[in-house]
This record gives C-alpha cells, structure tokens and sequence, in this order.
C-alpha cells in the first residue's frame, strides 16, 4: 500500500501560461492546476521532516528564548533606571 500523495498550500505561486497567482491553491503530489487556464504546473514540494531532518521547530525555540533574554535585560535596565 503506497502513502497518499502530499498535498501543500501554495505561497508566491504564478501560472506560467496565463500569470494567474495561484497563492493559496493546492498542489497534490507535486503538481497545481490552474483555476484560470486549466494548466497544470509542476511544484516544488518542500522536504518532509524525518530522522536526521530538522522540522524548524527548534528554530523557533531558540528565536523565542533569545528574545525572552533580550527583553528581560531591557526591563532590568528599565528597573534600575527607574528606581534611581
């Protein structure tokens, strides 16, 4: 039994017979038609998470830590000043 084909929303997407932005539509195993035209396009489809791939969610740990530090250093500077 093969797994069903991936299917991703499309972002920054344009026909390329008839220029229609195709933002939003969906591709199903890599491949978009055209609601304008009827053309079918080829679309790259991002990589899938797996072992050894990194789904970007440690990313976004870190950019939210690193932003919880710059804002804590900010309010304590903010406290001394103040209480001067």
């Amino acid at each position: 039994m093969s797994a069903p084909p991936r299917v991703v929303r499309l972002r920054g997407a344009v026909c390329g017979a008839c220029g229609y932005h195709m933002d939003g539509l969906e591709a199903v195993g890599g491949v978009a038609h055209c609601p304008e035209c009827g053309g079918a396009a080829m679309v790259d489809m991002p990589p899938v998470s797996g072992p050894g791939r990194s789904s970007g969610r440690e990313f976004s740990v870190r950019r939210v830590l690193i932003w919880s530090l710059w804002l804590a250093v900010v309010l304590i500077i903010v406290g001394v000043l103040v209480v001067r």
